[in-house]
């Protein structure tokens, strides 16, 4: 079973935010809005998806988590349904088991997050000066190759 697979089914009407990926099954998430950052154990468990890049077991995620903390498989299987529940991860059966992945990728994510930020300031231009002021050279070279790239910005 793989993720990367095509778009199988989608149902997208407003009460049904349903997808199915190679049997891997996405929920969609509730409402939309702002993003919102992830508490400790979701952090964790989006951590070691984003790290192994492949779908997992929430047992594989328990055994990993479990190497720094003492963690219970049921109270991971539930912080995972709500996961999959808020649209974060795509879900399959593998035997009895679910296979969870990550619906976007960490820098995806970390993305969405700083746009929320920008959007709280009232004054997004000078957010973000202060933003690009806190950055290194390589992050501000990295910031002028995405703007070229995108067409946002003429070449100096």
């Amino acid at each position: 079973m793989g993720v990367a697979g095509v778009l199988v089914r989608i149902r997208l009407a407003a009460t049904d935010r349903t997808a199915v990926y190679h049997g891997l099954t996405y929920n969609g998430g509730g409402k939309g809005g702002l993003m919102r950052r992830l508490g400790e154990l979701e952090a964790e468990i989006m951590d070691c998806l984003w790290r192994w890049n492949r779908p997992a077991t929430v047992r594989e995620v328990v055994d990993d988590i479990n190497e720094r903390r003492p963690v219970a498989y049921t109270t991971v299987m539930t912080v995972a349904t709500i996961l999959f529940n808020k649209g974060w991860l795509l879900r399959g059966k593998q035997g009895r088991a679910w296979l969870y992945t990550p619906v976007r990728s960490r820098e995806a994510y970390s993305a969405a997050l700083m746009e929320d930020a920008l959007g709280a300031s009232e004054d997004r231009p000078v957010a973000l000066a202060h933003f690009v002021e806190r950055m290194s050279e390589e992050e501000v070279a990295a910031l002028r190759k995405a703007l070229r790239t995108n067409g946002r910005q003429t070449k100096a």
